[in-house]
């Protein structure tokens, strides 16, 4: 069997990434009020432990073309929103990290509300709370159901081992037919910048790490 994923080619550096809470405007809001109108923001939401600050750390680090080798520790899940504006390919994204803690989750709307691009992070390791998971996704879309006409891409995180099949069989557990899904390392350069385009793009193409 084929196994899902580029190898993993270079692993990127936290070393200088700085964290910048966002301050609580009307609950957990973005700071500062919206982004500017040619800013595309991104909302990344997800269970606790999901692996939404690493992606945020190495979205920073792969669009100041920081390609370091050097791995260190993986940061602490958020507690707070952190708030970071980057350019990729002459685009101007502003993300969002939304904390995936059981007590913060009725937050997420109020950082998705404003958001051009959901990615929702699943950790594919985490089979116990797979169920969680889906249902946090489902609960937000059905009580805001706008916010199905953004652009939605679901990310199972930590699946460098997992062989396409498995992929698959994940997908279909979590009942995710019809969104666009993407296995990902979250230290693999490739899959960073294939995520940075999914997000700086005008339309959601069909991505793939097969």
């Amino acid at each position: 069997p084929r196994q899902v994923g580029l190898p993993v080619l270079k692993h990127l550096s936290f070393t200088g990434a700085t964290v910048k809470p966002v301050p609580s405007i009307k609950s957990y809001a973005w700071k500062d009020g919206l982004p500017a109108p040619e800013t595309k923001p991104i909302v990344l939401l997800g269970l606790d432990g999901s692996g939404k600050s690493t992606l945020w750390e190495n979205m920073q680090r792969v669009a100041s073309g920081d390609d370091d080798s050097i791995i260190l520790p993986l940061p602490s899940p958020s507690t707070t929103p952190a708030q970071c504006e980057i350019a990729f390919k002459g685009q101007k994204l502003s993300i969002l990290d939304m904390p995936g803690a059981r007590q913060k989750r009725r937050h997420w709307a109020d950082g998705a509300s404003p958001a051009r691009s959901i990615i929702y992070l699943i950790d594919s390791m985490d089979d116990m709370r797979f169920e969680l998971a889906r249902q946090g996704l489902s609960d937000l879309f059905e009580q805001n159901q706008d916010f199905l006409g953004k652009k939605i891409l679901v990310v199972l995180t930590k699946a460098g081992n997992l062989f396409e099949r498995d992929v698959h069989t994940t997908i279909q557990r979590l009942h995710l037919q019809g969104l666009e899904t993407m296995a990902i390392e979250a230290d693999n350069y490739d899959h960073i910048v294939k995520i940075l385009e999914y997000c700086s793009s005008k339309r959601p193409k069909a991505l793939s790490t097969r």
